[in-house]
């Protein structure tokens, strides 16, 4: 049986704040209430690993994108590769099949006093976390956890020649040696 929404997955997030914090969960309040146990496991994990640390570390974080059923992912029409999202987490399909191969869980948040890219070096120095996108100093920085615990760190740069971002897998060493201005 799921645990209740309200009841905490560490010490300063409850499963509710996972399901309800995007722009999009706000403003359409569709059905986004994960249907499998090893999502609600995902996220405990993910807020115990990774988020607080986070809060013990850099102070409170605001959440602005978490789970994200299918009900919920129908309302993004930008952005987002389902196969590849693991805000998707174990949730599956309506042929069974997990929406994301990669399982695990993601979260996308920022800290109220400190720049992302400061956050996400601290991430990657002393956290466990499958993949990190940090797409500039000053927005949320996207972190999962999950079973292939790749530690990939991905940079999102502003594309030269057209619209959006353009993501660059980047080694540690040359990430903590990044400055705001480069990405």
């Amino acid at each position: 049986m799921p645990p209740l929404l309200d009841q905490k997955c560490g010490k300063h997030f409850s499963y509710r704040d996972f399901i309800e914090c995007s722009d999009t969960h706000q403003k359409h309040r569709p059905y986004n209430v994960p249907r499998s146990i090893e999502t609600y496991e995902a996220l405990e994990v993910l807020a115990n690993k990774v988020l607080d640390p986070v809060v013990v570390e850099f102070g409170k974080s605001k959440l602005t994108y978490g789970v994200s059923c299918p009900e919920l992912t129908r309302l993004i029409r930008k952005g987002i590769s389902p196969p590849h999202d693991q805000h998707a987490s174990y949730e599956k399909n309506s042929r069974g099949r997990y929406i994301c191969s990669r399982l695990g869980a993601a979260v996308d948040f920022l800290t109220e006093e400190y720049d992302s890219l400061s956050v996400a070096k601290w991430i990657v120095t002393n956290c466990e976390f499958d993949r990190l996108y940090v797409y500039g100093a000053d927005r949320p920085i996207h972190v999962s956890v999950g079973p292939e615990d790749k530690k990939h760190i991905v940079i999102m740069r502003k594309s030269k020649v057209r619209a959006g971002r353009v993501p660059r897998l980047i080694k540690v060493e040359n990430f903590l040696q990044l400055a705001a201005e480069d990405i």
